[in-house]
């Protein structure tokens, strides 16, 4: 009989639980502020890394072409 009780308790618990109605939040707290660009250029390296990984191969084979490269930058 224990194991019905506590199945019983259960069984209200979550009862209760989808009874409850969530509070819908405020049409402004919903949305959250994601242009933080200025704080995520420090960070995002994936491009160069992405780049370099391609470029490596090729500059064994050439190496002026990390003068080109430079150069290229540089204007």
């Amino acid at each position: 009989m224990a194991g019905k009780k506590e199945v019983s308790r259960w069984m209200k618990a979550f009862a209760k639980a989808k009874a409850a109605k969530v509070a819908k939040p405020a049409p402004l707290e919903r949305y959250t502020n994601l242009s933080l660009g200025h704080i995520w250029e420090k960070f995002d390296c994936q491009t160069q890394l992405l780049c370099r990984e391609a470029m490596l191969p090729l500059m064994q084979r050439n190496p002026e072409l990390l003068d080109m490269i430079s150069s290229a930058k540089a204007k």
